[in-house]
């Protein structure tokens, strides 16, 4: 397939496109919040808060972990 010559619509239609990724990658870089660690101990249970839910985390007998949670609207 021959190469065609670079129109000026061709050219802004790329340099738009260029513009409109550099902008989206920019926008989410700056907006981006970074995930909090919890950490706690198992004894033999553990109760965190996230977005105001609270989370309650069980260590079972068998070495299985159960997380549970009064919010319905978490699954």
């Amino acid at each position: 397939m021959p190469a065609q010559k670079l129109t000026r619509g061709r050219f802004a239609q790329i340099i738009i496109t260029l513009t409109l990724l550099i902008i989206a990658f920019t926008w989410r870089t700056m907006t981006h919040t970074s995930e909090e660690m919890v950490q706690c101990e198992l004894k033999p249970n553990c109760t965190f808060d996230v977005n105001s839910s609270s989370f309650e985390i069980t260590n079972n007998e068998d070495g299985s972990l159960q997380l549970t949670t009064t919010n319905k609207g978490w699954t």
